[in-house]
């Protein structure tokens, strides 16, 4: 038995047992902090125009938490098309998140309007690549779940529409 197991066997062996437990965050587990990143292993082309999940950018999150959302994603595809995005989250999650991308290719106003989850996007792409960098905030009610991009042409393309492997979505708990 480890001189830590033994601490442990005993029942409160300093008197402030309750103390810690109530002060300290625990280092294992849903804790605040804690970051989950999945990374999209392969490229996915789509050519329809209804949103549906990533097959690889989806985040688990606990009840009753609050993360922070980032997000790096690699897209290339018909300019004419753009790129419909939203997030979705379990059911009784309140939060908001922004593209933080032009809406249309090459243009010069970075959308930073206040979005609700399931709420879509228009985003502008390239046939040679750009970079959309979303970020948002979600708080879960009593409802774990999945945390999910969706994603679609937005009109139909010429050509697929690309998320690029590479690309990422990570979240952060901090509450």
């Amino acid at each position: 038995m480890t001189l830590l197991q033994a601490h442990s066997a005993v029942s409160d062996p300093h008197g402030d047992r309750a103390y810690a437990d109530t002060k300290f965050v625990p280092l294992e587990g849903d804790v605040i902090s804690k970051t989950r990143t999945v990374d999209k292993p392969t490229d996915e082309p789509r050519t329809s125009t209804t949103l549906e999940a990533d097959t690889s950018l989806t985040v688990e999150v606990a009840a009753d938490a609050r993360y922070a959302v980032d997000a790096f994603l690699i897209v290339d595809g018909d300019p004419e098309a753009a790129m419909s995005l939203t997030f979705t989250a379990p059911a009784d999650a309140s939060g908001s998140w922004t593209p933080m991308a032009p809406a249309t290719a090459g243009g010069a106003e970075v959308q930073l309007k206040q979005l609700s989850f399931g709420e879509a996007a228009t985003v502008g792409v390239t046939a040679e690549g750009v970079i959309i960098p979303p970020r948002g905030s979600v708080a879960t009610g009593a409802t774990a779940g999945a945390f999910t991009l969706r994603w679609a042409p937005a009109t139909t393309p010429a050509g697929p529409l690309t998320l690029r492997a590479g690309s990422w979505l990570l979240l952060t708990r901090t509450g």
